[in-house]
């Protein structure tokens, strides 16, 4: 919940408010895409370990289209929160760091 700006107090409230929000929103966009990033490597290494027969030759068209199936549904996964959950630990753990090192320019700027 925000605090409405009232004076200047409440307007430097309002806006380190906004700030650290902003930053929470970049660090769950962040995580979300390092996520699917993961996941899509970890689904084309599991692709790669998997012996192919010589009945069905793949061309490279089929291994372009494999390669984006796989970049997608690690994107929508990502997305959905229904992925591995490493973004949920990465949140968790940086946005402690986004909270703490706020507490620490403030105290260094106020001494």
């Amino acid at each position: 919940m925000y605090a409405l700006p009232t004076g200047f107090e409440g307007l430097k409230a309002y806006k380190s408010q906004s700030a650290s929000q902003n930053k929470v929103n970049e660090l769950q966009q962040a995580a979300q895409s390092f996520e699917a990033f993961f996941v899509s490597m970890l689904l084309k290494s599991m692709r790669k370990g998997i012996i192919k027969s010589g009945l069905f030759s793949q061309s490279s068209g089929e291994e372009v289209f494999q390669g984006l199936f796989d970049d997608k549904i690690a994107e929508t996964s990502a997305k959905r929160g229904s992925g591995f959950g490493v973004s949920d630990m990465l949140i968790k753990r940086l946005s402690k760091d986004i909270y703490s090192h706020g507490r620490y320019d403030k105290e260094a700027k106020n001494p």
